[in-house]
């Protein structure tokens, strides 16, 4: 500014003094020209399971190519990495019960199939059980025999053959009371005699996991009573069988369908 015009275009203001040209209000209103416009660069999408929210936790994934989201697991379905974990046939908590995959009882799967000795065990409390009733039976019967013996005066002694149907009669006799014994209690819905209360085992359907019902639980006991007649080692290996067994089924198992499982208390 100065109090002297310049030249062309200069221009005195309210104070008295001259102003250059550019200085004039209109020069200054007029429109700044528009900066070259620089379109945003696209941006790489971000997962929206990788997206946190302020001063939320962050959580530690499992595996660096498996993040999730806060408050959220792993999808349905994650487990451990193949080598870690229960082996197949192995209850989760750990242990050395063997699990059935195919037997139903109460509603639940993979029950635990009784080991060899609580059966083994069962079945001695069990003989034990019925052994007391049954001497007592025969020592009745055996007193009233030698009673109506020695009162007749012509009685011969029994041939060998007499002696053979003689103890075959008593044999089947006295599986009568067993029969009932095992039809009834194993064919219960509980599925236990005395001595698989004791041990907790139960013997159930092998496909449905049901009770086998009273004939099929008499069945099951007259076929040990058929391989004893016939010889005694076949009724051993029979007894024998459940530890060898892919499903502990005794051969008097696979017969009726049947299989001994951990009762559930």
């Amino acid at each position: 500014m100065t109090d002297v015009s310049q030249g062309p275009g200069w221009w005195i203001a309210s104070d008295g003094k001259w102003y250059p040209p550019h200085l004039h209000p209109s020069v200054a209103e007029l429109p700044q020209p528009p900066q070259s416009f620089v379109p945003p660069q696209p941006q790489p999408a971000q997962p929206a399971w990788d997206l946190q929210p302020t001063g939320a936790p962050s959580w530690t994934s499992p595996s660096p190519r498996a993040p999730y989201p806060p408050g959220y697991g792993p999808p349905p379905g994650y487990g451990p990495p193949l080598g870690y974990g229960p082996p197949p046939g192995m209850p989760p908590t750990g242990g050395l019960s063997y699990q059935d995959p195919s037997v139903r009882v109460d509603g639940v799967l993979h029950v635990a199939l009784a080991p060899w000795w609580k059966r083994f065990l069962a079945l001695l409390i069990d003989s034990m059980a019925l052994s007391v009733p049954v001497f007592i039976f025969f020592a009745i019967l055996g007193a009233a025999t030698s009673d109506s013996t020695t009162s007749t005066t012509n009685s011969q002694p029994l041939t060998p053959g007499q002696a053979v149907v003689g103890f075959f009669v008593l044999f089947v006799l006295a599986s009568i009371p067993f029969s009932l014994y095992y039809g009834i209690m194993n064919g219960s819905k509980r599925g236990q005699t005395l001595g698989k209360m004791a041990l907790g085992i139960a013997v159930r359907d092998a496909r449905t996991g049901g009770p086998i019902g009273f004939w099929r639980a008499v069945g099951r006991y007259y076929i040990t009573i058929v391989l004893y007649v016939v010889l005694v080692i076949p009724y051993i290996i029979d007894n024998l069988s459940p530890l060898w067994d892919s499903r502990r089924q005794a051969w008097h198992d696979h017969v009726v369908h049947s299989v001994v499982v951990e009762r559930n208390p």
